[in-house]
């Protein structure tokens, strides 16, 4: 093999490379404890992240690339959530090793954390990206026993 076919290819791969880290950057951003990666290409729109007045927060990002897709973070607090049970048109799934529910029509991943509902409507492309891994008894609201 020449070195121009090398150096092509070793370009290549590195075009490649760069590419999919700038794809994948994110900021991870934390909600009421729990921690969520959102594309950097995403800014924080509006929010309301006060769980104290009503047990409900919420914070929707906007993508700077013009696309017409919000990502939209609501948490609920419920002391007695018990078992979560699907919604009509909500499918078992399991997103980064966190099970829930996700409704397609509405592009929206639900699953419970502790004593937290969270809901997350994303293009389901960035879902796994989004979510990060939960972790056991990670509760750490304003409402423990």
């Amino acid at each position: 093999m020449n070195s121009k076919k090398t150096f092509g290819i070793l370009f290549l791969i590195l075009v490649l490379i760069t590419s999919v880290g700038v794809i994948c950057a994110s900021q991870e951003v934390d909600f009421a404890g729990k921690k969520f990666n959102i594309p950097d290409n995403y800014k924080l729109k509006e929010s309301d992240t006060n769980l104290d007045d009503d047990g409900f927060g919420y914070q929707i990002y906007s993508c700077s690339d013009n696309i017409d897709e919000d990502i939209i973070i609501n948490i609920n607090v419920n002391t007695h959530l018990g078992t979560l049970n699907p919604n009509p048109g909500e499918v078992e799934k399991t997103v980064n090793g966190v099970d829930g529910f996700y409704d397609s029509s509405k592009g929206t991943f639900t699953y419970a954390d502790g004593d937290y509902l969270v809901s997350i409507q994303a293009p389901e492309q960035l879902l796994e990206q989004i979510v990060i891994q939960k972790y056991e008894n990670s509760y750490d609201g304003p409402y423990q026993d």
